[in-house]
C-alpha cells in the first residue's frame, strides 16, 4: 500500500559508487548495482536516513513522496535474501535479480 512518507533519494549523477551508504543502511534499502548506489525496494526503506552522513558526494537525501509503505519485519528479519558479513554484503541470486543485477552470479559480492 502507498502513502506519502518520507524515503531516500539517491542523484546517481553524483553518486560515484563508493558504498560507503550501504553498511550504514541497516535495513538493507541501499546496495550498490552497476557501479551505482540504488535504493533496491522501497519497502526496506525506514526514511530515517542513516545513510545521509555516510556519502562523501552528497549524493542522497530524504524526500517526501508517495512510496509502499516501510515494512518493520522484513528488514529486521533479514527477508531470507540478504546476508551481512563484516563489510561486505553478499546476496543470493534471487536478491540480485530484484536488485536489477541479474547478470551477475550467486555468491558475487555487490559491492566490492
Amino acid at each position: 500500500m502507498s502513502r506519502v512518507r518520507k524515503i531516500v533519494e539517491i542523484d546517481e549523477e553524483k553518486c560515484n559508487g563508493c558504498g560507503l551508504c550501504v553498511p550504514s543502511c541497516q535495513e538493507g534499502a541501499i546496495q550498490i548495482v552497476d557501479g551505482k548506489a540504488r535504493l533496491v525496494s522501497e519497502v526496506y526503506c525506514d526514511g530515517l536516513g542513516a545513510c545521509l552522513g555516510e556519502c562523501p558526494e552528497d549524493a542522497i537525501r530524504i524526500v517526501e513522496r508517495e512510496a509502499e509503505a516501510f515494512d518493520e519485519v522484513r528488514p529486521a528479519t533479514g527477508n531470507g535474501l540478504l546476508k551481512r558479513c563484516g563489510p561486505c554484503t553478499e546476496h543470493t541470486l534471487e536478491f540480485r535479480q530484484l536488485a536489477g543485477a541479474v547478470d551477475a552470479g550467486a555468491g558475487e559480492c555487490a559491492v566490492f
